[in-house]
C-alpha cells in the first residue's frame, strides 16, 4: 500500500510536464535508491528533494527516483536514455557500485545489452550462484531475527550477541585480483560513455560511488552480525570489494575524470547502525545518506542553478503560480 509504481514502470507519482522554473534531478541506482523496506515518502531521493526544498524554499525542485531494484550503471544509463525525453531532467545522479561490484564478483564485468529480460539474472547465472553458497551455514535465522528486531528498535544494539570479530582477509586469488583490476577499467568506460551521451544533451551527470558495509570501520554488533552471514556466502568479497574500489579510483584519477565523487567510506567511525546488512541500509542509514547526497548536490551547485531557473525571464513571463 506505501509503494506506488507509475505508468512507466518506476517508483512514483506519474511524471507531469515541466512547468516553467521547475528544477529536475534524477537519481538512479538499484534497492537502496529504489528504497527497499521504506514507503514512498522515505525514499533516499524522497528525503533529498525534501531537504533540497527546505534549503531553498524559493526554487521548484523535483527528484525523480529511478531506482530498481538489481540495477548497475549500464541499466540505469539506458533507462534514463530511454525516459530523457520525458523526464526533461536538469541533473542525473547515477548511484552506482554495489550491483556492480556484486555482479563483477560473480562472474566479471559484463555488457548486458541487449536487455533481454528485466532482472540481471537468467538461469545460467542463477546456476553459477549456487557454488557460492557454502554448506556451513550459521544460524541464519537466528541472526535475522535479532537483526530485524535491532532495525525496529534503531537502538543500535542487539539483544544478545551475535558479533563477527575477525577482519576481511586481504588475500585474493588471482583470477579474483584480475577481475577487480578488469572491473576500474570497464566500469570508468561506461561512466565516462554515459557522462558524454548526458553533457551532450545539456545536462549535468555525477556518478556516486555508493557505501558498503566491507567499506566502513568500525563495525557496529548489527553490521559485524550481518557481514557474519555475509562471509559465509560469499568467500573473498570483503577483499575483492575493497580491491574493486582501489581500481576505479585508480582510473578515475589516471583520466582525470571530474564527475565521479566517492562516498564509500563516508560513514567510516559512525558507531550506529547504518546497514541491515553488507549494502542495505536501516532507517537511521538511510536518512544520514539522504543528508549526505543532499549536501553534496548543494555544493556541485544544484541551488544556485534552480533558483536560476525559478527567476522569471521579462521576455518571457512565467505565470504559474510560485509555491
Amino acid at each position: 500500500p506505501y509503494i506506488s509504481i507509475n505508468s512507466e514502470g518506476f517508483r512514483g507519482a506519474e511524471v507531469t510536464p515541466k512547468v516553467p522554473g521547475e528544477y529536475r534531478i534524477v537519481i538512479t541506482g538499484a534497492s537502496i535508491s529504489y528504497g527497499l523496506y521504506f514507503p514512498d515518502d522515505q525514499t533516499m531521493p524522497a528525503l533529498v528533494e525534501r531537504l533540497l526544498q527546505e534549503e531553498c524554499p524559493s526554487c521548484r525542485f523535483r527528484v525523480y527516483n529511478l531506482g530498481i531494484e538489481g540495477y548497475d550503471l549500464q541499466r540505469d544509463s539506458a533507462l534514463v536514455e530511454r525516459l530523457f525525453d520525458k523526464i526533461q531532467p536538469d541533473f542525473i545522479v547515477f548511484y552506482a557500485g554495489g550491483a556492480d561490484v556484486n555482479y563483477a564478483y560473480v562472474w566479471g564485468y559484463r555488457p548486458h545489452e541487449p536487455f533481454t529480460h528485466d532482472g540481471p539474472f537468467n538461469e545460467e547465472q542463477l546456476q553459477a550462484l549456487q557454488p557460492f553458497y557454502r554448506k556451513t551455514w550459521i544460524d541464519y535465522l537466528r541472526i535475522t531475527r535479532l537483526v530485524a528486531t535491532a532495525i525496529k528498535s534503531e537502538r543500535g544494539v542487539l539483544p544478545e550477541p551475535a558479533v563477527y570479530g575477525e577482519a576481511f582477509g586481504t588475500f585474493l586469488p588471482p583470477d579474483f585480483a584480475d577481475r577487480a583490476a578488469d572491473f576500474g577499467r570497464r566500469f570508468s568506460d561506461d561512466m565516462e560513455r554515459a557522462a558524454r551521451m548526458f553533457e551532450e544533451r545539456g545536462v549535468t551527470p555525477l556518478f556516486v560511488f555508493m557505501p558498503n558495509a566491507v567499506y566502513k570501520n568500525p563495525l557496529s554488533p548489527l553490521e559485524s552480525s550481518a557481514l557474519k552471514i555475509f562471509d559465509t556466502i560469499y568467500p573473498h568479497y570483503g577483499a575483492f570489494s575493497l580491491a574493486a574500489l582501489a581500481a576505479v579510483r585508480q582510473e578515475v584519477l589516471r583520466r582525470n575524470f571530474r564527475s565521479f565523487r566517492d562516498f564509500s567510506d563516508i560513514f567510516d567511525g559512525v558507531p550506529d547502525d547504518i546497514f541491515y546488512d553488507f549494502i542495505h541500509m536501516t532507517p537511521r542509514g538511510n536518512r544520514e545518506l539522504a543528508r549526505q547526497m543532499a549536501l553534496l548536490l548543494v555544493r556541485e551547485g544544484v541551488i544556485e542553478k534552480a533558483r536560476r531557473a525559478s527567476t522569471p525571464n521579462p521576455s518571457t513571463p512565467d505565470r504559474s503560480r510560485v509555491p
